[in-house]
């Protein structure tokens, strides 16, 4: 059955969400994007992806930088010759490890599938498609010890959560312990997307998630600063200390009380504690308001005395001009990082 018969279902219609999602967000996919023809025989619902949402070095498995990556069957596994031929070629000890020879990687090649791809070459991170799965199952390959590990997200999820991840990485913002809930906008393709409010999303931890992070929000995503500035002022009290700093541009305040977030006293700002999670347990004091129109969120570890003052990239001249006319110094001059997913193309 050809990628066309899925046209009307719902997995197809929740992948042509995704492409319009990303068309909206991201002007340098939109421009640019190619389709990516796979192969004959290559599993359903990943042709279907990169058909419908097209390939650009935005869409792929990885971190947040530009993907050159085609993951196509013939690339994965020339790739994949070449390191074998580098990894075996002088290192005894790693051909003792896969049980190849010198001039034999026949056992090596015996331990993948029958049939795969590589998603992304960190890692690597390899599909499975020897079973007739529409959306085959996703396996990182351990080149030091010659092992694959089962990921918990099968490809085409693991595709929409890395590819939303890095094109809106710079309009992000923290979360903890925030219970997923809302639309589940790219059911059933991809359930771990939520649509909050208009332009917000939240994504949730995963199925590989630990118990208790389970059914929790793990990041949140927005389409434009001030709006994420306005949904935070519009949630009650009791869910404000969910909330941390959103992605924007930084400025380091010199300890002041005027802006402190323990402190400040500026109209409409509303104050609150959070407690971030992880290896390092912090407590921070938490700010955010609006300064002459400009969405303002300020920050303090309880362990420090300055404060991060973010605002919208946008505002980073008249907020500097603002905090220069108010005698308030900074640490260090402001750090500027472009959003280049988010810049217009010319």
């Amino acid at each position: 059955m050809s990628s066309g018969a899925m046209t009307g279902s719902a997995t197809m219609q929740a992948m042509r969400r995704f492409g319009e999602m990303l068309d909206a967000v991201c002007p340098r996919h939109r421009k640019h994007k190619q389709p990516l023809s796979l192969e004959p025989d290559a599993p359903r619902a990943l042709a279907d992806f990169f058909e419908v949402v097209g390939f650009s070095e935005a869409v792929g498995a990885g971190g947040p930088q530009p993907q050159q990556w085609r993951p196509t069957r013939e690339a994965s596994q020339e790739w994949l010759r070449r390191t074998f031929e580098a990894l075996f070629g002088e290192d005894a000890e790693a051909r003792d490890t896969w049980g190849v020879e010198r001039d034999d990687f026949s056992a090596a090649w015996k331990r993948l599938p029958a049939k795969f791809r590589i998603l992304h070459l960190s890692g690597p991170f390899v599909t499975d498609e020897s079973t007739p799965a529409e959306d085959p199952p996703l396996l990182e390959l351990k080149l030091a010890s010659g092992t694959l590990k089962p990921l918990p997200e099968h490809a085409v999820a693991h595709l929409i959560r890395a590819t939303w991840s890095r094109v809106m990485s710079g309009r992000s913002a923290g979360v903890v312990n925030l219970r997923a809930e809302g639309e589940q906008v790219l059911e059933p393709v991809f359930p771990g997307m939520y649509r909050l409010a208009e332009g917000i999303w939240g994504l949730d931890s995963g199925p590989g998630a630990a118990a208790n992070a389970q059914g929790k929000l793990r990041r949140l995503f927005f389409d434009d600063f001030e709006r994420y500035i306005d949904f935070v002022l519009g949630q009650p009290d009791e869910r404000l200390p969910h909330f941390f700093r959103p992605a924007g541009q930084l400025f380091m305040l010199q300890p002041n009380q005027r802006l402190d977030p323990e402190h400040v006293s500026e109209p409409g700002f509303r104050r609150f504690t959070s407690r971030s999670e992880g290896l390092v347990v912090q407590t921070w004091h938490q700010a955010v308001g609006r300064i002459e129109g400009m969405g303002v969120w300020i920050q303090r570890s309880q362990h420090l005395r300055s404060a991060g003052l973010i605002v919208a990239q946008r505002n980073l001249e008249p907020m500097g001009a603002w905090l220069q006319r108010n005698g308030l110094k900074l640490e260090a001059e402001p750090d500027i990082q472009p959003d280049i997913w988010s810049e217009p193309v010319t």
